[in-house]
């Protein structure tokens, strides 16, 4: 359920997002991903396809702020550590008319999300890490968006919050 919406998604941004596609183009690419597999019977699947197009509907219904180009989706960032090499996949990064990115994380099972949520995620925190790592010049954001309520939790990521976040990696 989770990887069709997300790939559902990641079709829709590398469109061109709502300002080319319809809510009704994301309903059908939905239905050209949908897999059947891991549902109880065939009403169970149904219930959840008709969850997922609601879910999708309501994504729609909630336009980007004007400028904000989607620069990424399901990107990998990586990061040499010395040791390792830290990696993450984020869902979708955006870049804001200021400059600022905002790394995006799609959550299907969530129904809410506060901002104290998003700074602890560890996520949330590696993918905010990494994006600053490979953009050092431009402020980081990261969000949580709760698709079950279409609600979304942001938070910005400052100098000391890197240097924290290296250190507990």
């Amino acid at each position: 359920f989770g990887a069709t919406l997300h790939r559902a998604l990641e079709d829709f941004h590398r469109q061109g997002g709502p300002s080319q596609l319809s809510t009704e183009d994301l309903v059908e690419n939905l239905h050209q991903r949908w897999v059947s597999l891991g549902y109880a019977s065939l009403e169970e699947e149904q219930s959840f396809r008709e969850s997922a197009e609601q879910l999708l509907q309501n994504y729609c219904s909630t336009q980007p702020p004007e400028g904000v180009t989607t620069l990424f989706t399901e990107k990998q960032l990586r990061c040499d550590m010395g040791e390792f090499v830290l990696m993450g996949r984020v869902d979708r990064v955006d870049q804001h008319p200021d400059g600022h990115l905002e790394a995006i994380d799609y959550k299907s099972g969530r129904e809410t999300v506060r901002e104290e949520e998003v700074r602890d995620d560890l996520a949330m925190s590696v993918y905010a890490y990494l994006l600053r790592n490979c953009h050092t010049d431009q402020p980081v954001d990261a969000t949580i968006h709760a698709l079950r309520t279409n609600t979304c939790a942001t938070a910005r990521f400052g100098e000391d919050d890197f240097n924290r976040i290296e250190e507990a990696i």
